[in-house]
């Protein structure tokens, strides 16, 4: 949830330092999809914000379809899928 927070940080605008602020959302992200691999929300949280933060689309949309997956019914999952899709 501390990447996804940096995410919704980003999208108000409230960056005070953005290269920073991206960089220690995205390494966040990373963080969580590898010790929560098994959970579908850390997963769907983690595309989020590496998708967005970590400007890699590609391992984002990997990570949403993991969460997918694990839980086919979760609405988070396939709005994210939805927004990495639209990205790339």
């Amino acid at each position: 949830m501390s990447s996804y927070c940096h995410v919704q940080k980003q999208s108000y605008g409230w960056f005070s330092d953005s290269v920073r602020e991206r960089a220690e959302g995205a390494a966040l992200a990373r963080a969580a999809a590898e010790l929560g691999a098994d959970n579908a929300l850390t997963l769907t949280r983690a595309a989020h914000a590496i998708s967005v933060l970590g400007n890699d689309v590609d391992g984002g949309a990997v990570l949403a379809e993991r969460a997918l997956k694990l839980n086919p019914l979760l609405d988070d999952a396939w709005y994210v899928s939805g927004w990495t899709m639209l990205i790339a």
